[in-house]
């Protein structure tokens, strides 16, 4: 468990920037914010950076803009490349001036549940369903991919540009483990599933719980049925 109570007075201090430090066996040690954009970004010092990479931690920040779509903890297109550097797990919570959000983690290597689970933007969606299927099932793992919450307008085609690079290749027809990629309200490629056999597969829905589907009511949004060349 966090200090949390340490850790919300120095956001909250911090506030309109976003304040940052790191955890070590549960204690909070905050970290001066010296980005040149603090209310939308944060940096550590280069000696506080250089001491981190010899020790266990979590890295920890506030947001304190409105501008993320659904939940102000999203993270944005740096934090997650932040976190693919640094590769340990990353905390955010939004501080609005008087109020800490409780924390949002990603990063995490252990992954809750595939079915049931709450919709957020970058850190439990399609992608990442996908992706801890894959972890769980094959011990194959996609990494993180950094990617702003409107990837879509950033780059339509991110989706099937990235699953050569992947390992994955077309196939026609589905079986247990393969990669489905549909086109959902869209000119594009937007959306993913994994195929679990009868008929049946798991994805994650924008704003709804993951969940199991049957693909004869989403065929006709099919656009690709992928496998991964290491999948037998």
């Amino acid at each position: 468990m966090v200090n949390f109570e340490i850790f919300k007075a120095h956001i909250i201090e911090c506030y309109p920037q976003e304040g940052c430090g790191y955890i070590v066996s549960g204690f909070f040690y905050p970290v001066e914010n010296i980005h040149t954009n603090p209310t939308e970004n944060f940096l550590f010092p280069e000696t506080i950076a250089q001491k981190l990479c010899f020790k266990d931690y979590k890295v920890i920040h506030s947001h304190t803009m409105e501008s993320f779509r659904d939940d102000p903890r999203i993270p944005s297109y740096t934090d997650m490349q932040g976190q693919q550097i640094t590769q340990v797990p990353w905390g955010i919570v939004h501080c609005d001036g008087e109020t800490v959000t409780d924390i949002l983690w990603f990063g995490e290597k252990i992954s809750p549940e595939l079915l049931g689970r709450d919709y957020i933007s970058n850190v439990y969606d399609c992608f990442t369903l996908a992706r801890d299927f894959y972890r769980k099932n094959f011990s194959i793992d996609f990494g993180t991919h950094p990617r702003p919450v409107d990837w879509e307008t950033w780059n339509p085609h991110y989706i099937t540009q990235n699953f050569v690079d992947q390992g994955f290749y077309q196939t026609d027809k589905p079986k247990v483990g393969d990669v489905l990629l549909f086109s959902i309200g869209s000119r594009y490629i937007n959306h993913i599933g994994i195929y679990t056999g009868n008929d049946t597969f798991i994805h994650h829905l924008y704003k709804r719980k993951s969940c199991e589907d049957k693909l004869s009511k989403w065929e006709k949004n099919l656009y690709y049925i992928l496998r991964h060349r290491d999948v037998k």
